[in-house]
């Protein structure tokens, strides 16, 4: 989908995300290296247990976004990836 939305914009886009200020084509950019950390953090900690890998990915992405704003959302997305990418569901 960023892909699709990069292709279609130019540098007279303005993205009206609903998650903060308006924003340009640049945010697309930031959007892409945000999620390729939290799959990379994700798949890094695959094989730590459930909790001890929610805390190592909220540790990781903390360093590449510090803002609390909207960590319960990344949080929520941990265990869904995990599993997508192989880890047992062990809830």
């Amino acid at each position: 989908m960023l892909d699709r939305l990069e292709s279609e914009s130019d540098d007279a886009t303005r993205l009206y995300v609903g998650h903060g200020e308006v924003a340009g084509r640049n945010a697309i950019l930031r959007q892409r290296k945000y999620v390729s950390a939290f799959v990379d953090s994700v798949t890094a900690h695959l094989a730590l247990p459930r909790e001890e890998r929610r805390k190592a990915v909220v540790a990781d992405m903390k360093r590449v976004l510090p803002s609390e704003e909207l960590q319960f959302l990344m949080e929520l997305s941990i265990d869904p990836v995990a599993v997508k990418l192989g880890a047992q569901d062990d809830r």
